[in-house]
């Protein structure tokens, strides 16, 4: 499971450095690590500078606010899943990605049974049969049998 972490900043020069030391003290490894910077003039370019043999990708340019920096990041990931930890933002211990991925594998265990078996949806006045498709952890996909 690849997981996708961006970071969006903009002059939040020290934010943005107890962002990167967050994401980067992580014991699970199996990200990558992208940083949109709005055209910072702070500082921020030299603190992501120094961790750039870290970082996976970063752009540093003027954007159109926060939600066109974030759809900058979603466009660059190749992960199955995304995180978005914004400047300022940390991660509570170097344990959060590790955990997350034991609590996902756990769940898909105690779930696989009763996910792959093919269940009735009252809707109307019909029964339809659902079975599962490809899914998100704690979100419900059904397709069609």
């Amino acid at each position: 499971m690849k997981l996708s972490i961006i970071t969006i900043n903009y002059n939040d020069k020290e934010g943005l450095r107890k962002t990167i030391e967050s994401v980067l003290s992580q014991t699970w490894t199996d990200y990558e690590y992208l940083i949109i910077d709005g055209g910072s003039a702070d500082g921020s370019l030299d603190v992501i500078r120094e961790y750039e043999d870290k970082i996976t990708y970063w752009i540093s340019e003027k954007d159109n606010g926060i939600y066109n920096a974030m759809n900058k990041g979603i466009v660059k990931s190749k992960g199955a899943y995304l995180q978005f930890l914004n400047s300022g933002d940390y991660l509570v211990d170097n344990k959060v990605f590790e955990n997350m991925t034991e609590r996902r594998k756990q769940n898909i265990r105690m779930n696989r049974e009763l996910l792959l078996r093919p269940f009735s949806v009252r809707q109307s006045t019909t029964s339809r049969h659902f079975s599962t498709g490809n899914c998100l952890i704690n979100m419900v996909c059904m397709t069609n049998n």
